[in-house]
């Protein structure tokens, strides 16, 4: 369960830093910010998590829950 929960920490932190990063270029360059890639970021990332999460899932089946 702690794993789990790390691992959505991360895609959270992941997620906000891509829109982080995208912003600071935007304004670096003195352009529009690019939302293609932030989305693509966000996209990837909440597919990797919730590919996790059925594994996570998977597991409780296979235990009959977290504590067995």
């Amino acid at each position: 369960m702690q794993k789990l929960k790390q691992d959505v920490i991360e895609a959270t932190d992941q997620i906000n830093q891509s829109w982080v990063e995208a912003i600071k270029k935007a304004e670096k360059e003195d352009v529009g910010l690019d939302l293609t890639d932030v989305i693509s970021k966000f996209s990837k990332i909440q597919t990797e998590l919730m590919i996790k999460l059925n594994q996570a899932e998977e597991r409780m089946k296979k235990n009959k829950g977290f504590f067995k």
